[in-house]
């Protein structure tokens, strides 16, 4: 129960925290990720899986949605 959620939290933390190294690392621009962004990013996954089980093709548009610069 209890520990199993904040093994889970602690493991979100752990991700943002290497993206966001890495992403510097590999980018100056980098726009920070935080755990937000990470539960969005696995929701995506998700509903792409699910579309895809049903017809086959997944989503399109996810990359849009994912691009690492939004300009306004």
């Amino acid at each position: 129960g209890v520990c199993f959620w904040a093994s889970l939290l602690k493991i979100k933390a752990l991700i943002v925290c290497h993206t966001n190294t890495e992403g510097i690392r590999r980018n100056a621009e980098w726009m920070l990720s935080d755990a937000m962004k990470l539960r969005a990013y696995f929701g995506l996954q998700i509903l792409a899986g699910v579309s895809r089980s049903r017809s086959g093709d997944g989503l399109t548009s996810s990359r849009a949605a994912l691009r690492r610069k939004r300009g306004g």
